[in-house]
């Protein structure tokens, strides 16, 4: 079941939630509209920290757009295959391949019985100010299949957008 979630601004911005965090939105000059921008700095997978590194800018204010329209997170190629290469080690590489209609579906999707057996890892995201644990429904997105669920995460050359997280 999805929840949704609120982005509250202004004086409605109130952490009033156990277990809220925060991270300060950035805009850039250079963007034709109006996008929300924060600042993403690594991942963690049970503990172990990945970090974006240099080469994808990890210290530049603003590397991650907001896009809640989408339902898979982009991330650089790279950083994807080490998170998702971490991620299914934590599974015990249990993912399977499952013919996609959505080219963005990739090969790390799971069939929905190895959640009775495995337990998913703990994932956080490290953002400026803000670490971030993800919940099931931000790290997995149902397949084209019946009971497949895969990671919400897909590669790209570079950053495009991120999840709409659920705190419910």
């Amino acid at each position: 079941m999805m929840h949704s979630s609120k982005l509250n601004f202004g004086g409605d911005a109130a952490l009033s939630h156990n277990g809220s965090v925060s991270t300060p939105l950035v805009s850039t000059s250079d963007d034709q509209e109006v996008l929300y921008r924060v600042t993403l700095q690594g991942m963690s997978v049970n503990g172990h920290r990945i970090s974006l590194g240099d080469n994808y800018c990890s210290s530049c204010h603003g590397n991650m757009i907001i896009d809640s329209g989408n339902r898979l997170t982009l991330l650089p190629q790279s950083f994807f295959n080490f998170v998702a290469l971490a991620i299914d080690s934590a599974m015990q590489h249990v993912s399977i391949n499952v013919p996609s209609t959505d080219q963005d579906m990739h090969k790390y999707c799971y069939d929905a019985r190895v959640f009775s057996d495995v337990s998913l890892p703990n994932i956080t995201v490290h953002f400026k100010g803000a670490d971030l644990g993800l919940k099931f429904n931000n790290v997995f997105v149902p397949g084209d299949s019946q009971d497949v669920w895969c990671l919400a995460f897909a590669a790209r050359l570079s950053f495009c957008n991120i999840w709409e997280c659920s705190t419910k």
